[in-house]
């Protein structure tokens, strides 16, 4: 949808001082509502958009028949789960 070749000029461009604000998708307004995080010392962030999703699927796939059953009767949205299922799975494997 939008432009590589010019999301990859801007970082080619060695006119942007120091303290303007770097990021292509900011500066051409593409996004303006994501949290922005000091990155310091090469370290990065990686966004798991999914992780509700995963871990639904994760302890429906490593739990117990009564668990899946649990999950199921509850009629959650995919992602979604509520607590007693995730203290009787944690009890399933163990941690409580």
């Amino acid at each position: 949808m939008y432009s590589i070749s010019s999301y990859f000029s801007h970082f080619e461009k060695n006119d942007i001082e120091e303290e303007e604000n770097k990021d292509w998708l900011v500066l051409n307004h593409i996004d303006e509502k994501s949290t922005k995080f000091e990155l310091n010392n090469d370290a990065i962030i990686i966004e798991f958009r999914d992780f509700p999703t995963y871990c639904y699927l994760y302890l429906f796939l490593t739990s117990n028949d009564e668990i899946r059953n649990k999950i199921i009767e509850a009629d959650l949205n995919l992602g979604s789960l509520n607590l007693q299922i995730v203290n009787d799975y944690m009890k399933f494997v163990g941690i409580v």
